[in-house]
């Protein structure tokens, strides 16, 4: 996939946008544009990179994953403004197609700036589910990297965790429990088990948190965990 259409998706929606080749820039640019998103990128990083230590991984994976956690949601960047507006009001059609093609807008974008290909992978699959019923491609197990799997756990652990405008966080356990009733389909037994063991050791990353919009509400009814 070249990176050229998914950025002409939403024509003008990068404008004006620190693209000259430093994704932290862009990263940036997104949590000034949603607070929130950005201190679930961190907080995604922190954890993804805890998973893959329990796993006894190296050093390596783990800055994969970490640095592929951090810019996971760089996609967000190319919504329009409209659905970036939306706090009051249920997400239309449109804006359900728009959210699900942040993968592709993000690892679009992570290529043209020559980011890495293992961190755009990440970027691009971290929606992908082993079972296929991910997105944006309907991957399987076998051709889901590993650390786009990883992200995936952590990705659903900080959005069940933190607080959103029309819900508490849950508790540590409810959230686990909520993630094992998924099924191995969704989340890989080992990956689940890691998460589990390690924050049940270590417990939760409490930090960089920030206000959702009130579109985030229904995303979990689109699968998108955040």
């Amino acid at each position: 996939m070249t990176a050229q259409p998914a950025l002409l998706a939403y024509p003008g929606a990068l404008d004006g946008l620190p693209l000259a080749g430093d994704p932290s820039a862009v990263a940036l640019a997104l949590g000034a544009q949603d607070p929130y998103t950005q201190g679930h990128g961190r907080r995604v990083a922190h954890y993804a990179a805890r998973i893959a230590a329990r796993l006894g991984l190296g050093a390596e994976e783990q800055d994969l994953v970490r640095t592929g956690g951090l810019l996971h949601d760089i996609g967000k960047i190319g919504f329009s403004r409209k659905l970036l507006s939306n706090r009051n009001t249920r997400l239309t059609a449109g804006m359900r197609a728009e959210i699900r093609r942040h993968p592709e807008i993000g690892s679009a974008l992570l290529k043209a700036l020559g980011v890495a290909d293992p961190v755009v992978d990440c970027v691009r699959c971290h929606h992908e589910r082993p079972d296929g019923s991910g997105y944006p491609f309907g991957l399987t197990a076998a051709d889901i990297p590993r650390s786009a799997q990883i992200i995936s756990v952590a990705d659903c652990f900080d959005a069940l965790t933190t607080d959103r405008p029309y819900q508490r966080g849950r508790q540590i356990e409810q959230a686990l429990a909520i993630m094992g009733r998924m099924g191995p389909g969704v989340f890989p037994p080992a990956l689940l088990g890691a998460l589990v063991d390690e924050v049940r050791g270590n417990g939760a990353t409490r930090h960089a948190s920030g206000a959702a919009p009130a579109a985030a509400a229904q995303l979990y009814s689109l699968g998108i965990p955040g």
